[in-house]
């Protein structure tokens, strides 16, 4: 099988679950699209599109997760990612722009404007942040902003990727922690790999369409570069990365590993990553995260919901979370990193 063939497993094994709509259901409907796109299958894209038309018609009241309200229940990046592709109704366009505004607008707010929720250790206070919140809202408004020409939606874009990486990225190990202000007003002291994965989700994102001359693009590309260069030196010899990403003891992790390689092979794919080792590291990583893909589709080692676990987000904290087999994080994160895949193949790159 090729890698666009496994995905199409992949797919097909999310398909029959029957998921509750939660982040996670835009994480791998994003997935099937850029599955689509590559492979030019239209009929994949229609199917796709016609499980997103529930979200942006407002005819789903609540979706799992903390952006749920003003993002997710309306498509959240799988929309707007069609809608910046021209696949969407101008009425899609307009319910969109309305999440756009109330996001902008009703989304608390810590200190400095970074995007906040109740604070876990002191329920009356605002204050926890985490890594998690640029995959839900970084692509979501870029594109938006670039489809209905809004800079206010590009600049809070990249006001938030500014805004995380400055708070939670290790400059030593070149990772970034989870949270601050869960269990422990202090920062997670993990490396959690699905939590980098949604970091690097969003500066892929945000490097291959943000504007070259906005003011931020820069600073991004530079956290870009760091957080890649802490992920090829925390690979491990299969090609995977683990649940925690400092600790080979801790089991791999597919949805992390395979959220780290979609971003790699973005960066490849767009010339932004053009070393021999990033090639290498992209090529292990796809054959490893390969081998916990069964023939069916089901995904193993795919850590469940997971937000600062046990004492604060220790290593053996997130060791202690376990994996569970085909859960509703597992199917996004490798159709994504497949569809890459597939896609360098046709360039004769992979």
């Amino acid at each position: 099988m090729n890698h666009a063939d496994i995905a199409y497993r992949v797919w097909k094994r999310y398909e029959l679950l029957n998921f509750s709509p939660a982040y996670t259901t835009i994480l791998t409907c994003y997935g099937a699209l850029r599955l689509a796109e590559v492979t030019g299958d239209d009929a994949l894209y229609n199917n796709v599109l016609e499980k997103l038309s529930p979200f942006w018609n407002g005819e789903v009241p609540t979706v799992v997760g903390h952006y749920g309200q003003y993002d997710y229940r309306w498509g959240g990046n799988a929309a707007a990612w069609a809608c910046l592709n021209g696949r969407l109704p101008a009425e899609a366009e307009e319910k969109l722009t309305a999440a756009c505004d109330d996001l902008l607008q009703l989304q608390p707010r810590y200190e400095n404007g970074i995007f906040c929720q109740r604070k876990w250790h002191d329920r009356e206070q605002w204050g926890f942040r985490w890594i998690d919140t640029v995959f839900g809202v970084c692509p979501f408004l870029l594109w938006m902003g670039l489809k209905c020409n809004r800079q206010d939606y590009i600049d809070e874009a990249a006001a938030q990727m500014r805004y995380h990486h400055k708070l939670l990225f290790d400059p030593v190990r070149k990772l970034y922690h989870q949270a601050v202000d869960a269990r422990r007003p202090e920062i997670t002291p993990g490396y959690w790999s699905r939590g980098v994965g949604w970091g690097l989700h969003a500066l892929a994102d945000l490097v291959a369409d943000l504007p070259e001359e906005h003011p931020d693009y820069p600073l991004i590309c530079r956290a870009y570069t760091d957080v890649m260069d802490g992920c090829l030196a925390s690979q491990d010899e299969e090609g995977m990365w683990h649940q925690s990403m400092d600790d080979f003891g801790t089991f791999p992790e597919s949805s992390g590993t395979g959220l780290i390689l979609y971003a790699l092979g973005k960066g490849i794919r767009t010339g932004f990553f053009r070393t021999p080792e990033h090639l290498a590291a992209f090529t292990k990583g796809i054959q490893g995260l390969s081998g916990y893909i069964c023939l069916d589709g089901s995904v193993q080692n795919c850590c469940g919901p997971c937000c600062c676990p046990g004492y604060n987000g220790t290593a053996a904290d997130y060791q202690n979370r376990g994996w569970i087999l085909n859960d509703h994080h597992a199917f996004g994160s490798p159709l994504l990193a497949l569809a890459e895949a597939a896609e360098l193949q046709k360039k004769e790159i992979l």
